[in-house]
C-alpha cells in the first residue's frame, strides 16, 4: 500500500489546509488567521469543507480514505461523495479520531475521480492509499471557467441531501464549469473583511453573491439601510476584480417575512433587504457593465421547494436554484460557448488571468 499526503493526493487548490500534528491538515475554506475578523457562526463553519473536492486519477479497484471527522451539532447523515464519468456514489462517514473508508470508484483502467467533501462537520485528511501496483496522480490544473458562490446556508447547502445536491454543486455539473462554495449558515452577510478575502485571495472568474436573507434575520440594519453595506461590499471586491462578471442573486421566498408578513426588529421585511439589493445593482450598473442581477423569487417564489422551516430549500428547492442559476448565467455570459473562452484567454473580462493583486 502506498499513500497520498495532503501535498499529493490532488486537493483542490482553494482548499485552505489547517496544519496538525503528524502531517495532517484540516480542509477548510478560511484561513486560520482570519477567522477571528468574522462573526461567530461565520467562523465556526468556515472549517468545514464544504465544496472542496480531491481530484486524480487512478486505475485502482480500491481506494482506503483515511481521515477524522466531527459532525457539526445537529447535522444529520454526512457523506463523501465519489464522482467518476461512470457513476456518482456516496459514502456515509463516521464521527471519531481516525477511520480508513474503502472506496471503489465506478470503471475500470485509468480514469479521473473527484472525491467532494463533507458540508457540514469538521474533517481531517489523513491520506488516501491505493494498492503499489496501481497508479495514482493528481489530476492535471484544470482549466474551466471557475464560479465562486458566496451567500448563507442556503449556499452552503444545510439541508442538502449530499454534498452533490447542493445548488452551487449542480450549477457546476450543468454548465460544466469548476465550483467554490463560500456559503455560511448562519451568516453570509455584505461584511468588509470578506469582501477583501473574495476580491484579493480567491481565484474566481464569476462571482455569484446570494446573501441577504440572514441580515433580514439578524436585524442589525434595516432594509433601506443594507442597500449602502451592500453597495460597499461590491465596491470592495471591485477593487481587485474591477471587470470579473458579478452576479447578485436577491433571497428566495421565506415563509415568515413573505408568508406571514413578520417584520423584524428593524420593522423591515425581506422585501425591502431585495429593494435595496436591486436599487444597489440598478445604481451600479451605471458604471459597471459586468454586473447582473436575478430575482430570487422567480427561483423559489412559495412553500414549494423548501423544507419544514419554509426557509431552507429541499432537494427539490436546491435543483430549482440551480437551474434559474445556471441558465442565468449561461444567457449571460455563454460559458460553454467561444466566445467567452476567446475573452477569457485574452483577460479582457477581468478574470483569473489578470486579478489578484
Amino acid at each position: 500500500m502506498k499513500w497520498m499526503s495532503a501535498e499529493t493526493a490532488g486537493i483542490c487548490d482553494w482548499a485552505v489546509r489547517h496544519a496538525e500534528e503528524n502531517g495532517t491538515c484540516r480542509l477548510a475554506r478560511l484561513p486560520a488567521e482570519w477567522l477571528g475578523r468574522f462573526p461567530g457562526e461565520m467562523a465556526r463553519t468556515a472549517v468545514y469543507p464544504t465544496g472542496l473536492e480531491i481530484r486524480f486519477r487512478t486505475d485502482a479497484d480500491v481506494l482506503q480514505f483515511a481521515y477524522s471527522f466531527r459532525r457539526a451539532p445537529g447535522a444529520g447523515g454526512q457523506q463523501l461523495a465519489v464522482y467518476t464519468q461512470h457513476a456518482e456514489q456516496e459514502y456515509e462517514l463516521r464521527d471519531g479520531e481516525y477511520t480508513e473508508l474503502a472506496v471503489k470508484p465506478a470503471g475500470k483502467g485509468l480514469r479521473s475521480v473527484r472525491i467532494v467533501l463533507p458540508w457540514k462537520g469538521e474533517l481531517t485528511f489523513h491520506g488516501i492509499g491505493v494498492g503499489s501496483e496501481f497508479q495514482y496522480e493528481p489530476e492535471a490544473d484544470d482549466k474551466r471557467p471557475r464560479i465562486c458562490f458566496y451567500g448563507d446556508s442556503i449556499t452552503q447547502g444545510s439541508y442538502a441531501g449530499s454534498p452533490l445536491s447542493t445548488y452551487p454543486y449542480l450549477v457546476g455539473k450543468m454548465l460544466n464549469v469548476q465550483t467554490v462554495n463560500h456559503g455560511y449558515g448562519g451568516a453570509g452577510f455584505p461584511d468588509p473583511a470578506m469582501a477583501i478575502h473574495l476580491g484579493r485571495d480567491v481565484a474566481w472568474d464569476v462571482l455569484c453573491l446570494a446573501i441577504g436573507t440572514n441580515s433580514y434575520g439578524r436585524g442589525l440594519e434595516s432594509g433601506e439601510e443594507y442597500m449602502e453595506l451592500f453597495r460597499t461590499f461590491i465596491h470592495t471586491v471591485r477593487r481587485y476584480k474591477p471587470h470579473a462578471p458579478l452576479l447578485c442573486v436577491s433571497p428566495i421566498w421565506r415563509g415568515n417575512s413573505d408568508g406571514r408578513g413578520e417584520s423584524n426588529r428593524r420593522g423591515s421585511q425581506l422585501a425591502d433587504y431585495r429593494r435595496s439589493i436591486e436599487a444597489a445593482v440598478a445604481e451600479l450598473q451605471q458604471s459597471d457593465k459586468h454586473l447582473a442581477i436575478l430575482d430570487g423569487m422567480t427561483l423559489i417564489g412559495g412553500p414549494d421547494g423548501l423544507t419544514g422551516d419554509l426557509l431552507h430549500p429541499d432537494d427539490t428547492g436546491m435543483e430549482k436554484i440551480a437551474v434559474g442559476v445556471a441558465n442565468c448565467l449561461d444567457r449571460w455570459l455563454h460559458l460553454s460557448g467561444p466566445q467567452y473562452a476567446a475573452e477569457r484567454e485574452a483577460g479582457d473580462d477581468g478574470t483569473r488571468s489578470d486579478t489578484n493583486a
